[in-house]
């Protein structure tokens, strides 16, 4: 135990060393990350105007009933929230669709409406340009097929009372009352289907919203920037202190245990400082952020941080594993720029999980990289478990079991 204090404290000081380029580092790594998560969460608040797409509704409009119909549709229906009907005759929504000023138009047949009424087949048209499907295409597929099965369904109903009115001695006076009430009926389930479903949103992934989801994965990702830093601090091209202490019955987990501990205490420290940044900067210039409501001051963020501390437990125990791997500092820079890159990508730190694969969103539960970002989400949702943070602890000393094996067989072989 005395070697491993005595040697414990001269890793800390040769960290202390090291610190103020790593802080400095750090600091510039928080206001770059501050800026991106400003300009994506800018962004996303117009997101609701940005998807509101317009549409061009060509045709004969003439008619009492299907003037009605638009009407009510552009003033009533929920769909005017994301679409926008823009009433015009064909040549210039032509002209617009090349443009790019419509998304796309629908035809309506002349003899829509009389054809609806005594149930002969007709049907409208909707032209687009072709192209990617991008998100405006595919929400307005998604409601076209929904008003198509709408529609079908309620023309079922209608036609199956009338042959059913037919068939039977209703006279035509009930007939037609049945049929307007069954009309009436269909047209406000329609229009009210908004309220026949529950909607939960379940955000970007682990349950978190646009703003909480990227905080978390920022913090992530800037831990394992962080730790990139250290590469003077944790690259070892020369072995013969090591093989000196293991002679000294000062093996191989004592030594890991004790470089890596400073490693962690650095990146540690420098989490609670971004932390208590974000605290103090919430309280001096009085900010509302809407997805840490529940944080009501500096020392709710300074806890938040600490709770944190396992995620970078467990993403400093790969990192400190991946500099054992490695003999030189060029190696180590490129193994640990190309990891950072290869998990943060795969366990949803650039893009949201549920816009990955699903084979890459189920793997990256199993990467370190992946629980550590869902231990993170379950704090910021109020979801902690216990059994994730067993998980978390239990992985980095898996990790760190595995940096003592590569240690041993390092020291063994005859390579310095």
């Amino acid at each position: 135990m005395r070697k491993f204090g005595t040697y414990l404290r001269t890793q800390f000081k040769r960290s202390v060393r090291h610190y103020p380029a790593i802080l400095a580092f750090t600091l510039l790594l928080a206001v770059g990350v501050v800026l991106i998560l400003s300009s994506l969460f800018q962004s996303d608040a117009s997101e609701e105007d940005r998807l509101r797409v317009k549409l061009g509704l060509v045709g004969d409009l003439s008619n009492s009933y299907l003037d009605l119909g638009v009407m009510l549709v552009q003033n009533f229906d929920s769909s005017q929230y994301y679409l926008e009907f823009v009433v015009t005759d064909r040549e210039n929504a032509v002209e617009r669709l090349k443009a790019r000023e419509l998304l796309g138009f629908v035809e309506v047949p002349a003899d829509f409406v009389d054809a609806m009424m005594y149930g002969r087949d007709s049907s409208v048209k909707y032209v687009a340009i072709s192209g990617p499907a991008v998100l405006g295409s595919l929400l307005v597929e998604e409601v076209a097929a929904t008003i198509s099965e709408m529609v079908s369904e309620s023309q079922n109903g209608l036609y199956g009372y009338i042959r059913y009115a037919d068939k039977t001695d209703i006279d035509r006076a009930t007939r037609s009352a049945k049929i307007e009430e069954l009309n009436i009926d269909y047209v406000e389930r329609i229009f009210m289907r908004d309220k026949t479903y529950e909607v939960e949103v379940i955000g970007q992934g682990n349950n978190l919203s646009f703003q909480s989801y990227y905080v978390c994965a920022f913090c992530m990702l800037m831990v394992l920037l962080m730790g990139t830093v250290c590469v003077n601090l944790l690259t070892k091209s020369d072995l013969s202190l090591s093989r000196l202490l293991t002679f000294r019955r000062f093996g191989s987990t004592g030594q890991i245990l004790a470089e890596y501990l400073p490693f962690l205490a650095i990146i540690g420290v420098n989490l609670l400082l971004f932390f208590a940044a974000a605290g103090v900067a919430v309280g001096v210039f009085d900010l509302e952020l809407s997805f840490l409501q529940t944080l009501e001051g500096f020392g709710d963020y300074l806890l938040l941080g600490l709770a944190m501390l396992p995620s970078a437990v467990l993403l400093t125990a790969l990192q400190f594993f991946l500099y054992e791997l490695t003999t030189g500092i060029v190696s180590a820079v490129l193994l640990q720029i190309l990891a950072t890159l290869a998990l943060a990508f795969a366990s949803g730190y650039l893009l949201p999980l549920n816009s990955m694969p699903p084979v890459l969103a189920a793997a990256s539960a199993y990467l370190p990289t992946g629980l550590a970002f869902s231990y993170a989400a379950s704090l910021l949702t109020d979801s902690f478990a216990v059994g994730t943070l067993a998980s978390v602890l239990a992985y980095a000393a898996v990790i760190l079991a595995a940096a003592v094996a590569v240690r041993t067989v390092k020291i063994r072989s005859s390579r310095v």
